[in-house]
């Protein structure tokens, strides 16, 4: 759908990155396929590896052009491009914009998301709405695309900061469902695979082991030792601290899964004493 949208302008370009597919390379099998198939059904369209990301567009770039975020956000077309910061403020709330498509189905419905980007605040939903109304008349056209796409829809949500959930956390207070899903984000943006990210949608939130992990987490990421060294690929040290990264994700996976697997043992125990008991008091009946 991006490589439609880019073919016929809909957006300037679109931007796959590795870890989507749980990789940390673009000649990784999953994400070289992936590259491999919209070269071929898209030959008119460029690729250019950069550090972010492998990007497509109609129109050639030069990777000298480059520098830094505000470059690829640009690139992208994000309204919101001169907002980001790969250090925000921690205490600050956030907009975010996401354009999603619901596919037709005779079953469940199915949505997939074509691209988000967050604001400082809601005054570029204007702008935001009439991306989503060239995106939508586009698909619901496209002579392929139309047999599949049912809408197009703008999604807006505020997000909360990173050190209102922490203290939320901390306090034991209630979690809802879009605190947890900001939570996660955060750390996916920490730069853990989608590995982790699968466990944690998973896990209960209100136990104490659980909630503690996750405000440790926040803690990382709102006082992340490694923000003076952004961009990593500017670093010989980046494969260093990649695989550092990687046994860290190995171990929190390791101790997220075992304190999963012990509770649902003891539940399974609970249960089979249980049912003890109760064949127990029948054969006494009986006697």
């Amino acid at each position: 759908m991006n490589a439609v949208l880019v073919k016929k302008e809909g957006r300037p370009a679109f931007m796959i990155q590795p870890s989507d597919y749980d990789a940390r390379k673009a000649i990784d099998a999953d994400t070289r396929k992936t590259l491999d198939h919209i070269q071929t059904a898209f030959p008119e369209l460029y690729q250019l590896k950069t550090g972010w990301g492998i990007i497509f567009s109609k129109k050639k770039i030069s990777l000298s052009s480059i520098n830094d975020d505000y470059d690829i956000g640009k690139i992208l077309g994000y309204p919101c491009y001169k907002d980001f910061k790969r250090v925000q403020d921690t205490t600050e709330n956030r907009v975010s914009y996401e354009i999603v498509v619901t596919l037709k189905s005779k079953g469940k419905r199915s949505s997939i998301q074509l691209f988000a980007n967050l604001c400082k605040d809601q005054s570029s939903y204007p702008v935001q709405l009439e991306i989503k109304k060239k995106i939508e008349a586009i698909l619901t056209t496209d002579e392929v695309l139309a047999d599949y796409v049912e809408s197009v829809e703008l999604h807006e949500e505020i997000l909360l900061s990173p050190m209102c959930l922490l203290q939320s956390l901390r306090e034991n207070k209630k979690i809802t469902d879009h605190e947890k899903e900001t939570i996660i984000n955060h750390v996916l943006n920490l730069g853990f695979s989608h590995k982790i990210i699968r466990i944690l949608e998973k896990i209960d939130i209100n136990t104490t082991f659980h909630r503690g992990v996750l405000c440790t987490l926040l803690a990382y990421y709102i006082h992340n030792p490694l923000e003076p060294f952004y961009p990593l690929q500017n670093h010989d040290e980046q494969k260093e601290v990649v695989k550092n990264l990687e046994d860290l994700e190995g171990i929190l996976i390791q101790l997220l899964s075992s304190k999963g697997e012990k509770k649902k043992a003891k539940k399974t125990q609970k249960k089979k004493t249980q049912k003890k008991k109760t064949q127990k008091k029948k054969t006494q009946k009986k006697t």
